[in-house]
């Protein structure tokens, strides 16, 4: 009868297919509440790890080194080529458009505004944006972070609602501070900040002047934290490593024990001083340093032997680190150290963190970079700063180089690809030195006639010198080979150096 039960039991049990799909004592059954993300639910853990995430990032290494990496990698190095097909028109473009970026932010730079809310902001909270504003005769950009964005406690699903956008009354749908008509946001409610959980002021702004920044994968009208998935890992990695410093630095201070009749030191050990309210502290005769403790006879100690960080430990916290670089859509061996692997196994990790960073800069940074460039352009050709020409506007946001293990490899990479024609000088320039081909090949024309200019220089100072030996000028030998070598393998030089670098006779 058992082993029928048994067999029943098993039958059952294969019939199941998914032991996920099971409830059990270490994990309570899914149900369908947070599916939603738009619903108060969804609202309120969003808001818990958008402060969660904040802690993570003020009071972690973990947390403050993803935030560098990914400022560094993403938006580091931002720069904006115009193509408008005229070489000339293309240098004034972006000239004068890195002149109006310099100081477009708050006491900052657009760059370092856009920094902020695309790469700090946005991953701490799940969203952020940035407001046009304008100041005088000319565009700012203002930084809004998360909280300021709808109500922060006054939770509610999808609801009908009338605001007034520049004077205007529009009807539509309120989600966690937007209005959306139809399958658009056509304003957002944003807040003051009043102190440190006060929000006054509410203010709805039109959504042409606001450039809302948004990556996760919930579909959610309101973006999470990055850092959801990870904050276990963070957060139990860093009070391990607290506690074992703590232990750690109790044992370094522990040299013996003493045991004797009063179970206390000496008086001689120590000496009294008596404070102004009447109080006596005890001071230590012997400087600072390793410390003995006393007991009375008859009670049991055990001195401590100082044994950790053991190996296992650190590599406990290594195996916490890669889960929340996992967590993060980061490799492990890019965002934390790469030593614990093998030379292709780095390649291919920083590769894997390459593409991470390629679709932050493609779909979440370009887009929205993009607007940025076309409005500033647009205000500065109404203003008189640039001329109202055909394709202005056209050009393209170029970001700094991705991450590599082998420098010299991606660089001969390069130069392969330009000469195979699958990429372009100015594409190349853009992402190794954020300048534009025009500027470069202007520089490169300047130094290739210095160059030759030096050349020539150099064999005319040769032919006015007279050898003390047999009283002849000296030969006009100098080559550009001498002045500026540019190729691993240049060419023989000619019998006569001064014949190719001189200019032809009419």
């Amino acid at each position: 009868m058992a082993n029928i039960i048994q067999r029943a039991a098993l039958a059952v049990a294969k019939l199941a297919g998914y032991q996920a799909a099971l409830p059990n004592k270490v994990q309570a059954p899914a149900t369908r509440i947070g599916t939603n993300p738009n619903s108060s639910y969804s609202q309120q853990q969003r808001l818990r790890l958008s402060i969660e995430g904040e802690n993570a990032v003020k009071n972690t290494p973990f947390g403050v080194n993803y935030i560098y990496t990914r400022r560094a990698y993403c938006s580091g190095q931002i720069a904006w080529n115009p193509d408008t097909g005229d070489a000339a028109l293309d240098e004034e473009v972006a000239n004068v458009c890195n002149a109006e970026w310099s100081d477009m932010g708050i006491e900052c730079s657009m760059q370092d505004a856009f920094s902020r809310v695309a790469d700090v902001y946005l991953p701490v909270s799940g969203d952020s944006a940035l407001q046009w504003y304008r100041d005088l005769d000319r565009l700012r950009l203002l930084e809004i972070t998360a909280d300021r964005i709808g109500e922060q406690f006054a939770l509610s699903n999808v609801m009908p609602t009338t605001a007034e956008i520049d004077g205007v009354k529009v009807k539509g749908d309120y989600i966690a501070g937007t209005l959306w008509t139809g399958p658009k946001i056509t304003g957002y409610k944003i807040y003051q900040r009043n102190g440190d959980a006060s929000y006054v002021n509410p203010d709805w702004i039109p959504a042409r002047n606001i450039i809302f920044f948004k990556d996760d994968i919930t579909g959610g009208v309101r973006g999470v934290s990055k850092f959801a998935a990870a904050l276990e890992d963070v957060n139990s990695r860093y009070q391990i490593l607290k506690s074992t410093k703590d232990t750690m630095q109790m044992q370094s201070k522990i040299a013996a024990i003493a045991s004797n009749n009063s179970g206390s030191p000496s008086e001689y050990d120590f000496q009294t001083v008596q404070g102004t309210d009447g109080t006596i502290d005890y001071v230590e005769s012997f400087a600072d340093g390793a410390v003995v403790k006393y007991q009375f006879n008859g009670d049991s100690y055990q001195v401590l032997k100082s044994e950790t960080p053991s190996d296992s430990f650190l590599s406990g916290l290594k195996y916490v680190d890669a889960q929340a670089s996992l967590a993060m859509g980061m490799s492990p061996a890019f965002l934390i150290g790469s030593s614990d692997f093998g030379g292709a196994s780095v390649r291919l990790e920083i590769e894997k963190a390459s593409r991470e960073i390629t679709r932050i800069r493609e779909h979440v940074h370009r887009p929205r970079l993009n607007k940025i460039a076309y409005v500033t352009i647009m205000d500065l050709v109404a203003r008189g700063k640039l001329p109202a020409k055909a394709n202005i506007t056209r050009g393209s946001w170029h970001f700094g180089t991705l991450p590599t293990a082998d420098a010299f490899r991606d660089a001969k990479g390069d130069i392969d690809s330009i000469r195979a024609g699958t990429t372009t000088r100015g594409r190349v320039i853009a992402a190794n030195s954020g300048d534009t081909f025009p500027r470069t090949l202007r520089q490169t024309t300047q130094e290739t006639v210095a160059i030759h200019k030096a050349v020539q220089d150099a064999n005319r100072e040769l032919e006015r010198s007279i050898s003390p030996i047999d009283g002849k000028p000296y030969q006009p030998t100098a080559s550009i080979v001498d002045i500026a070598l540019s190729t691993d393998n240049p060419p023989q030089s000619p019998t006569n150096p001064a014949a190719s670098s001189a200019p032809a006779s009419a």
